[in-house]
């Protein structure tokens, strides 16, 4: 898919995406005033399908891999994080 549509920043590839990712979730975890994030879609649109929206037909979004090695460690992150800020 060319992701050229969709939210966010548009990235090159999907290990540039992983690291957006990462990089935004780790400021979350250290910011202290983050309760939660919740990540709205895992699928791809289907480019081919004429109901989606026109906004997202080409929007790729495959990072389940950098997702789950950072949700795997959050907990450990926020110890770090908080021994790290006083």
């Amino acid at each position: 898919m060319n992701n050229m549509s969709g939210a966010g920043w548009n990235v090159r590839t999907q290990k540039d995406r992983g690291v957006h990712y990462q990089n935004y979730c780790m400021q979350l975890l250290q910011s202290k005033n983050c309760v939660g994030w919740h990540w709205s879609r895992y699928q791809d649109n289907d480019p081919t399908d004429s109901k989606a929206d026109d906004s997202k037909k080409d929007s790729n979004k495959g990072i389940i891999n950098a997702m789950k090695e950072l949700n795997d460690t959050e907990y450990q992150l926020i110890k770090i994080f908080d021994k790290k800020n006083k």
